[in-house]
């Protein structure tokens, strides 16, 4: 499948990616050590990609292609938050 759009957690031992892995374009938690299976984070029907870390590590937000929506996902808990609606089909997301 296709890999891509990482992004980096602030401590720098994992990274959130945009794998296809089951049909669909979906975020994964990868360990940077390569130990373990990736972590699904997203399981929407459209694409997810360009993932941002905040500052503190501790929230995640991915764009949601095709649902015009920004997911908005817990890193310790590995579950979605929230989602934001933001308009007609979101390609990334920045946060300064």
């Amino acid at each position: 499948g296709n890999n891509s759009a990482p992004a980096w957690y602030p401590s720098g031992a994992a990274l959130a990616v945009t794998l296809t892995r089951d049909g669909n374009a979906q975020l994964y938690r990868v360990d940077a050590s390569g130990k373990g299976d990736p972590a699904r984070l997203t399981a929407n029907a459209g694409i997810d990609t360009e993932a941002t870390i905040s500052p503190d590590g501790k929230k995640l937000y991915v764009a949601n292609g095709r649902s015009n929506s920004v997911s908005v996902i817990d890193t310790e808990k590995l579950e979605k938050i929230t989602d934001i609606k933001v308009g007609d089909t979101p390609w990334g997301v920045f946060i300064p």
